[in-house]
């Protein structure tokens, strides 16, 4: 049997529902999260993912981000109607730390045409509290995004719960 069958076999038994996911060899799941990010990739770029509240951004970022072992900062880019264009994960850290710079966010703003932006980013201890340097640096973005029109609509930290600056009037 080779690869590309045995792969085949798995992503069926995925989808449907008979596959032990406890059993999965951690090439077995690489293979199958490169499908889903395939799958999602194609679905944002049919079927334009629209943020109408905050609830669906946090579900949004939760999945998106949940999972990362060490630190990740990530950006949603929004069109003028809070249709997603484009998420990136711009920053990779350790487990405790990422260094963030305003500078690659708003290049990226500015060449798809972003007119708001939702900052996020997890937290592998599991405690999704903002920490005086996620303060400090989602005001530093704010304010550079201001000179090019780029609304800066949340900044979500991603733990077991998901916690939101502009809910929390840190913003």
């Amino acid at each position: 049997m080779n690869a590309l069958t045995m792969n085949q076999e798995l992503i069926w038994a995925a989808a449907n529902d008979v596959l032990d996911l406890d059993s999965l060899s951690e090439h077995q799941e690489s293979v199958l999260v490169d499908v889903a990010c395939l799958l999602l990739t194609r679905r944002f770029k049919q079927q334009p993912t629209l943020i109408e509240s905050p609830s669906a951004a946090t579900r949004l970022a939760k999945t998106w981000l949940g999972l990362e072992p060490n630190e990740v900062f990530g950006v949603i880019y929004l069109d003028a109607g809070h249709c997603v264009i484009e998420m990136v994960k711009h920053f990779h850290g350790t487990v405790d730390s990422s260094h963030v710079h305003a500078r690659p966010i708003m290049q990226k703003a500015l060449e798809i045409n972003a007119v708001a932006v939702i900052f996020c980013h997890n937290h592998p201890s599991g405690r999704a509290e903002p920490s005086a340097s996620d303060k400090a640096i989602t005001n530093h973005l704010i304010t550079v995004l201001k000179y090019v029109d780029v609304r800066v609509l949340d900044h979500l930290v991603v733990g077991e719960t998901v916690a939101s600056m502009a809910g929390l009037g840190m913003m």
